[in-house]
């Protein structure tokens, strides 16, 4: 096999990481690469293994052109990188099966376009992963991808298959509620997958979060192109070590300190809110809440946080985690109070630690948390550790 690489560069933001860069590697020549921290070396092996896209120029392996024969071409290269990439509790056998098995990506409520979501299976792709679409993509049915009984077939298919481990919401909208109450998630308890998404996908998270089954909160297909480099890494984080880690600096006038450890449960305030009372709602006693939404009017949000109290459901939480809230919309009355403000009165009278403007939610740097696995939480001067 020869190598060919012309004129390639990659740049990342105003950091130019490689110069346009040239040169041929023909078959049964061992190269190396030297240089200072900085000067290029793994960006451009990450290039050639495919799992970076240069900005300018060309790669081809026998012919093969790493953005144009994606497939061929990485069917005929490897790459180990210094870092050890595999799950900590998982043999070399079974972190090759994972990437040997299909990563389904399929829409349970709004329509969305394949071209919406080719961005994102390039970068799975080039993950390593091997990914399904399902056929709920480019299906519609008025503002559905499918009808209600299209979405549920392909939604339980996905569950009931051994081969699928992990499953990719494409996207958020409404229409998860019509079809949770009749999946059948007996295959699933006994095969656990990855179910990851947020907004809409709250419903999943929540209603699974009784089964004892961690679910990835996380950006979704139809967002990769505009998300932050953080929102993908850590997604990448999660689905192929099962783990999170954050150490944030900046503290906000209202976080309230403290340490505590519990389960990670939530999503969308405005979903959790409609399962109130259903059997979907998750057991909060003893957990950190998640909470984030996005164009609420604040008398909304402060019916939402009155209710959750009333419920009985906010006075036994081990800590609060409050993303962002975006858009949010005053009416024609101002309503006196802001987010913060209006979130911290709902739970003044309790003692566990609050951290506002956590990095997730309906916005580009929309950060991983892994819902459903203990983590300690700790709210200082400093800001924020969970992990």
């Amino acid at each position: 096999m020869s190598l060919n690489v012309q004129a390639i560069s990659k740049k990342f933001d105003q950091f130019t990481a490689v110069e346009p860069l040239s040169f041929n590697i023909q078959p049964g020549e061992i190269v190396g690469f030297l240089g200072p921290n900085g000067a290029g070396k793994s960006t451009t092996l990450k290039m050639i293994a495919g799992c970076l896209s240069p900005d300018a120029g060309s790669i081809q392996l026998s012919g093969k052109d790493v953005q144009k024969d994606e497939v061929a071409y990485k069917k005929m290269i490897g790459y180990l990188p210094e870092s050890n990439p595999l799950y900590e509790d998982l043999f070399v056998i079974e972190y090759l099966s994972f990437l040997a098995s299909a990563h389904a990506i399929t829409a349970p409520a709004k329509r969305i376009a394949r071209a919406e979501i080719d961005a994102a299976v390039k970068i799975l792709i080039s993950w390593g992963l091997q990914v399904v679409v399902g056929e709920t993509i480019d299906s519609e049915y008025f503002q559905f991808s499918g009808t209600k009984e299209q979405r549920l077939d392909e939604v339980q298919n996905l569950l009931d298959d051994p081969d699928i481990k992990a499953i990719f919401f494409a996207r958020g909208g409404y229409g998860s509620i019509q079809i949770i109450d009749d999946v059948d998630f007996k295959a699933f308890k006994k095969n656990p997958k990855w179910l990851i998404g947020f907004s809409d996908i709250t419903v999943f998270h929540a209603h699974v979060a009784k089964f004892d089954v961690p679910t990835i909160h996380a950006t979704m297909p139809l967002n990769f192109e505009k998300n932050s480099s953080e929102s993908l890494e850590t997604l990448k984080q999660a689905v192929f070590k099962g783990k999170m880690k954050y150490e944030l600096k900046g503290k906000h006038k209202l976080n309230r300190k403290g340490k505590s450890k519990g389960e990670i449960v939530g999503g969308n305030l405005s979903i959790l809110y409609s399962l109130l009372g259903s059997k979907s709602f998750p057991d909060l006693k003893g957990k950190i809440l998640f909470i984030e939404d996005l164009s609420e009017y604040y008398y909304h949000l402060d019916r939402m946080m009155y209710s959750l109290k009333r419920a009985g459901k906010l006075k036994e939480l081990k800590g609060l985690l409050v993303g962002q809230f975006s858009d949010m919309k005053e009416a024609a009355l101002p309503f006196g109070m802001n987010t913060e403000e209006i979130i911290l009165g709902a739970v003044k009278e309790y003692e566990f630690p609050v951290y506002f403007n956590f990095p997730a939610g309906h916005v580009n740097d929309n950060r991983a948390l892994i819902f459903g696995k203990e983590f300690k939480m700790e709210v200082s001067e400093k800001g924020l550790s969970l992990g």
